[in-house]
């Protein structure tokens, strides 16, 4: 029961880390995944490396404190939760349509 509480509380501050960074955006990581006459569609990564640099910082500490082994299933896990959560919820995937004027 701990460390299901620990992967949960892991993973709602990575999802929270990946909201930020998704709308933060300081590494400006973009890619277009089709593009034609009518509009494109960009998918923009920040929110991965930020969730990442995470991961990897909770992996250090557990680390130096000497729980790798208990420590790190948990990040692993909460690290891919995070991700299945944000694909599904389409963090970072964004719809630019050229057909429409722009409203000001």
């Amino acid at each position: 029961m701990k460390r299901t509480l620990a992967v949960l509380g892991e993973m709602i501050l990575m999802l929270i880390t990946a909201l930020v960074f998704m709308f933060w955006r300081p590494f400006h990581v973009t890619f277009i995944l089709w593009q034609n006459d009518t509009g494109k569609r960009t998918f923009q990564a920040d929110w991965i490396i930020g969730v990442l640099i995470l991961a990897l910082v909770i992996t250090g500490i557990e680390a130096l404190l000497k729980r790798i082994r208990i420590g790190f299933p948990q990040v692993a896990i909460a690290f891919v939760l995070t991700l299945v959560i944000g694909f599904v919820a389409k963090f970072g995937f964004t719809l630019t349509n050229f057909t429409t004027p722009p409203s000001f």
